[in-house]
């Protein structure tokens, strides 16, 4: 006895294939993960093949957009009376020895806020408080993320109190 073979025809198969295809492209959009940001990858805290939850308290990578470099600055409680945005800065860094690059206070904390970086010499206070400053460097300056820079800004002068 021989089996019977069951005539599909070409139309079903097609369109069993096409939802075939569907489902597998809709398969591949979930696995891929898209930045809510245009940008550069910085870092990657999770690699190819390791598992990632939608909540996950891990960040999978640090974007940063490169065609505007800032840099955060400490300015430190007994000098905050003289900062203001606009205000004109000066950025350097021994890696770039003799090299300064300019730029402009943007953004002024107004909480303050325990130290974020230590000088390393034991006759830093090390209790003292400080302000928070971005600074929005000019141009597109060599500088890498992260790099540890000496930043200078252009003081106004203390108002004095009537009195």
């Amino acid at each position: 006895m021989r089996a019977a073979r069951i005539w599909t025809p070409p139309t079903r198969r097609w369109r069993r294939a096409e939802a075939e295809r569907d489902r597998a492209q809709a398969l591949f959009e979930k696995s891929l993960i898209r930045s809510p940001i245009d940008g550069t990858v910085l870092k990657r805290d999770q690699r190819e093949g390791e598992t990632v939850v939608a909540l996950a308290p891990i960040p999978l990578a640090r974007i940063g957009d490169l065609r505007r470099l800032q840099v955060r600055a400490d300015v430190d409680e007994l000098d905050i009376g003289r900062v203001r945005t606009g205000q004109e800065a000066s950025v350097y860094s021994d890696a770039f020895a003799g090299q300064r690059f300019a730029g402009r206070v943007t953004h002024v904390s107004r909480r303050m806020g325990p130290r974020n970086q230590t000088s390393g010499d034991p006759a830093e206070k090390q209790d003292a408080k400080i302000l928070e400053v971005l600074i929005e460097l000019d141009g597109q300056p060599p500088l890498p993320v992260g790099l540890r820079v000496d930043v200078f800004i252009r003081a106004l002068p203390v108002a004095s109190t009537g009195g």
